[in-house]
């Protein structure tokens, strides 16, 4: 279940909380009487989508006796709440007021009030009514807006919410009884939004939804590196969110020669889970020996995380990057490749548009995104180690060539198509 709606708007009950979920909150002043009810405890029970909620008030009325000394008084009010929702409930008080009221009027027909406090006070400001919660030391004015005064993020039985009311009065407020409605609402929580600290692996982006996407990328702050697993070989990727808004991965992929690529874990069509045993595409062997042939997949993998001979990380041609789907027409990009689920190898465009902002070497091999000089294999040749960088795109330019961005000092450019023999570095985006 990905959210919980607040159960009583679900229910449509807005008629009955006043008197199932309120406490009277009710002041008499004068001739040293108490204003008194008493009534019997009450359980108000509401399931949905198989979540149960529960609210009991023990009493619906709590009384102060107040005096014209200016003395603080005090009267507590006890909810209980059993929930199963998995991210537990939060309690509100309401009311259409903020003020005490007289419940008669004065012979002018005036009702004289008794208002909230202004502020939160340790000080308790004579004339002012307020209400704290049971650990607090300080009483607070109440919104008329809505207050929360209780929560739990978890499942919780028969859990006690204590609210303390408290008032002082003087001479100056005319004697009789001030009384104010006020209504508990207990509410299941939503769970919470997804941030990038809830984002274990680069599998666990697979299949979010807008919304996530949206909170995930809120909680990142922009150039700032994040750490996450391939869980298909527990490798650690850093990640981070550019300018354009999207999420890139500022490492090269280094998944090895000889891998099985299965839809839960890669950038694959649906098909065969990862206990199957047969994949959608398996990588080639790790060898030198290849990158001689636009139609074939070849790897290396160097095991080097510097740029000397003969390379860093990985190397793949693009029909290899492309898990074999290989587009053949100018402008299409792959329906799929070796990156991890949920994440693709970038566009050309979305190349042109990231040199639009880092157009030199130095631009990109810095922080964010980092980039090597990682060269390439061409006819088992290494070629340009620690000079140039170049990363495929999915986007094909031709039966025997695809769009690359590459990069060395001032040259850097999005390729018109190179031929798919050779062996680039590949990164991955967001989806």
């Amino acid at each position: 279940m990905r959210s919980l709606k607040h159960f009583i708007s679900a229910l449509g009950i807005t008629l009955l909380v006043a008197v199932f979920c309120g406490i009277a909150s009710s002041i008499g002043i004068g001739n040293n009487r108490a204003f008194a009810e008493s009534s019997g405890g009450l359980l108000f029970n509401a399931t949905m989508n198989g979540v149960t909620l529960d609210l009991t008030i023990p009493s619906s009325t709590v009384s102060l006796q107040l005096d014209p000394t200016a003395s603080l008084e005090e009267a507590s009010a006890k909810a209980f709440v059993t929930t199963d929702a998995p991210y537990g409930y939060t309690l509100m008080m309401t009311a259409d007021s903020t003020n005490l009221t007289r419940t008669t009027p004065l012979q002018s027909g005036d009702y004289p009030i008794i208002p909230t406090l202004a502020s939160d006070a340790t000080s308790f400001t004579v004339n002012h009514w307020g209400w704290r919660l049971s650990a607090d030391n300080k009483y607070y004015g109440f919104d008329n807006n809505g207050v929360q005064v209780g929560y739990s993020s978890e499942p919780v039985t028969n859990k006690e919410e204590t609210i303390v009311f408290g008032a002082k009065a003087d001479s100056s407020i005319p004697l009789g009884d001030y009384q104010l409605a006020l209504t508990l609402t207990a509410l299941a929580n939503a769970r919470p939004a997804l941030t990038i600290y809830d984002m274990e692996t680069m599998q666990a982006f697979n299949g979010i939804t807008v919304d996530d996407r949206y909170s995930i990328l809120d909680s990142m702050v922009e150039g700032e590196s994040y750490t996450l697993k391939d869980s298909r070989d527990n490798q650690d990727y850093t990640i981070a969110k550019l300018f354009d808004g999207n999420i890139w991965m500022t490492k090269n992929l280094n998944l090895a020669g000889g891998t099985a690529l299965y839809s839960d874990t890669s950038n694959v069509p649906d098909g065969y889970p990862s206990s199957g045993n047969n994949p959608y595409y398996t990588l080639p062997a790790s060898s030198t020996s290849g990158f001689s042939n636009d139609s074939t997949a070849y790897v290396y993998n160097s095991g080097r995380t510097n740029c000397s001979s003969p390379g860093c990380y990985s190397y793949y041609s693009y029909p290899a990057a492309t898990a074999g789907t290989n587009p053949n027409t100018d402008g299409v990009n792959a329906t799929s490749d070796i990156c991890p689920a949920g994440w693709r190898l970038p566009t050309k465009s979305e190349y042109e548009t990231l040199i639009g902002t880092y157009n030199t070497g130095p631009k990109l091999t810095a922080s964010p995104f980092l980039g090597v000089y990682a060269g390439n294999y061409y006819g088992s040749a290494f070629r340009f180690g620690g000079s140039y960088g170049y990363y495929w795109s999915s986007t094909a330019s031709g039966s025997t060539t695809a769009h690359l961005m590459y990069f060395g000092g001032s040259d850097v450019a999005v390729s018109s198509g190179d031929g798919k023999r050779r062996g680039y570095s590949a990164r991955c985006i967001l989806q």
